[in-house]
């Protein structure tokens, strides 16, 4: 006998997210590259003018005159606007989902599909059973959609007009108002379209876009056996987001390649390098097991971060902290240089498995196998190598009409770069590790609390070596600079961190609560969620404040702004207790630190 596990089925109506942002309209337009005056700019004598730059740039929702539009703006872009219930199609969505699971468990334990017909009949007729009861009991409230007042649109269709409406760096739920003409300078100035050009990108001018997707798509089928679909036949576009918590404000550059013509293959390539980042991983962990000193920094959050401050703590060795950031890595690492780094790495991880290949199933996940199957995809050594070379040597994006090839540096927005960016830094950081196990073993055991979070780096008691050290440990093309000036307090990811009596503290820390405007973080209980979601979101959120914090008034002092916040956003304290004692008693080692019993915590978090 099978016993099933229950199977819950949603799909989730669109945010508004499509309706407000035109970036991308914006962007694909641009048909003007040497006279900027074609471009709107209303930012004379406006409020929300930039001073640094003379142009309007904000996230202030005042600058919306329309207040339904407003009210719905200060959702977020992944707001979903309520719905009216409609009971037949909820019990068309159930029935197909029913049909779906019977399909994938019969191929699953090959069951024939009949033996699944009275179970079916049974289900259905309790679902007519539910359904009834709820058409009797439940009053329909009628909803509009806010899209539908002709104002509203006018109003959203006015500040398209003026403004490019998109995303903000850190603070992907809310929304910036950039000046058109401001967002076109800035965006073809970056790419050398603008006066001087820029050498990190090159303009192609062979070719239409039309046919490079043609000469691309026909590469991919003869060296990959791969097909692309008709939505994924374009070029990536390049745009940017504000960067509102620099002062100035600046500009994070992207290419956006979640429909392009080489999304496939590098969706695989990521899968594979993950696989890699996570193999180099151990083989490291193993070898400081033995050697004591540490040659990979890489994390990808903050708990070990955590576990060495509060060894140290316990220690009372708590001295000083330094962080730093990578400024230019993105835009300058050399293809040459960045290819011969990652063709060793994929060496070094199919030495003694040449003869194995990586399967990528339909999942994305890779993993090592012995034997290949005609479902998945399966990669040797040379086809990394290949795919590798193949997506440097094909970094094509559009701006307008225009095409351009970046020749220098890692595109930002493609699947594998944030793993590319993590090894390349790694290669240089191991190889400098092992020369001064040879020569200097004491020096090399300094970094013994160093991590890199990609671009952001965080060395802890190191006596100030790693700033003495770096310009010897990576490449000149890269630009690093000290970000705290204090040693004794610093802020890393989401942690600030800070000295007292040989002690680390760490509390929550957040870039946007800098911002001169509020900002969406959680979603609103309007939205057209299941209340599980929205409960879940703020119990998860008060779980990771107790993994951060280190005292309880920095957990009592967040979670309070937390809560206070969500009621705002039409939580009810009631539910919010409930889930919240439940989080708790499951993470218990999470926040038995604050010394006190779980029924007091909660008594003392929820005191107004």
């Amino acid at each position: 006998m099978i016993n099933f596990k229950p199977v819950i089925v949603y799909t989730l109506k669109p945010s508004i997210r499509s309706k407000i942002f035109n970036y991308k309209d914006f962007t694909n337009n641009i048909t003007s590259f040497d006279n900027l005056s074609t471009y709107p700019c209303s930012c004379n004598g406006s409020p929300f003018i930039d001073n640094d730059h003379g142009h309007i740039v904000t996230g202030d929702l005042r600058i919306i005159r329309n207040g339904k539009l407003r009210k719905l703006f200060v959702k977020g872009p992944k707001y979903r606007e309520p719905t009216t219930i409609n009971f037949a199609t909820a019990t068309e969505c159930i029935e197909k989902a029913l049909s779906d699971f019977i399909t994938s468990s019969s191929k699953r334990f090959k069951i024939n599909k009949k033996e699944f017909s009275e179970w079916r009949y049974k289900i259905l007729e309790k679902l007519k059973e539910k359904i009834s009861t709820l058409e009797s009991n439940i009053k329909v409230n009628h909803t509009s959609k806010k899209f539908s007042d002709k104002n509203v649109n006018d109003c959203l269709n006015d500040l398209k007009e003026q403004f490019v409406l998109v995303p903000i760096d850190k603070a992907a739920n809310n929304i910036s108002f950039i000046c058109k003409r401001f967002y076109a300078q800035v965006l073809l100035k970056e790419m050398g379209l603008l006066n001087s050009p820029n050498p990190t990108y090159t303009i192609y001018h062979r070719k239409t876009i039309q046919n490079i997707i043609k000469v691309k798509e026909k590469e991919i089928k003869t060296k990959f056996k791969k097909s692309v679909c008709n939505e994924m036949k374009k070029l990536p576009i390049a745009y940017w987001t504000p960067k509102i918590h620099k002062n100035p404000v600046g500009a994070r550059f992207i290419i956006a390649s979640r429909e392009c013509v080489t999304k496939e293959i590098s969706k695989d390539v990521a899968s594979l390098f993950k696989l890699f980042i996570l193999q180099v991983q151990n083989y490291h962990k193993k070898s400081r097991y033995f050697s004591g000193i540490k040659s990979f920094w890489v994390i990808d959050n903050n708990i070990n971060v955590m576990h060495s401050l509060k060894s140290l703590s316990k220690k009372k060795r708590a001295k000083q902290v330094s962080t730093f950031d990578f400024s230019t890595l993105y835009t300058k690492i050399p293809h040459k240089k960045l290819l011969e780094v990652l063709t060793e790495i994929i060496d070094f991880c199919f030495k003694g498995r040449t003869k194995d290949p990586i399967r990528v199933d339909a999942y994305g996940n890779a993993y090592w196998c012995e034997k290949r199957n005609n479902k998945d995809k399966h990669y040797f050594k040379l086809d990394v190598i290949k795919a590798v070379t193949f997506l440097l040597d094909n970094c094509f994006f559009t701006v307008g009409n225009k095409v351009l090839k970046q020749c220098i540096g890692l595109p930002m927005g493609g699947d594998p770069a944030p793993f590319w960016a993590n090894l390349f830094l790694f290669h240089f950081e191991y190889k400098w590790i092992n020369k001064m196990k040879q020569t200097n073993n004491l020096l090399a055991r300094k970094f013994a609390h160093t991590f890199r979070y990609i671009d952001d780096l965080l060395a802890i008691n190191d006596g100030g070596m790693f700033e003495k050290h770096y310009k010897e440990i990576y490449p000149k093309e890269l630009e690093l600079k000290k970000e705290n000036s204090n040693i004794t307090t610093c802020s890393f990811l989401d942690l600030k961190i800070d000295i007292h009596d040989n002690t680390f503290t760490t509390s929550l820390y957040d870039k946007r609560d800098d911002y001169r405007f509020k900002i969406v973080r959680l979603p609103y209980r309007c939205s057209n969620i299941p209340k599980k979601m929205f409960t879940s979101s703020i119990v998860a959120e008060i779980l990771r404040i107790a993994r951060i914090t280190s005292t309880f008034q920095a957990f009592f002092t967040a979670v309070h702004v937390l809560v206070k916040r969500m009621i705002n956003q039409g939580a009810h304290m009631l539910d919010i207790k409930t889930s919240a004692h439940r989080i708790i008693k499951k993470h218990w080692e999470d926040f038995e630190k604050y010394s006190f019993t779980s029924r007091v915590l909660l008594s003392k978090i929820f005191t107004d």
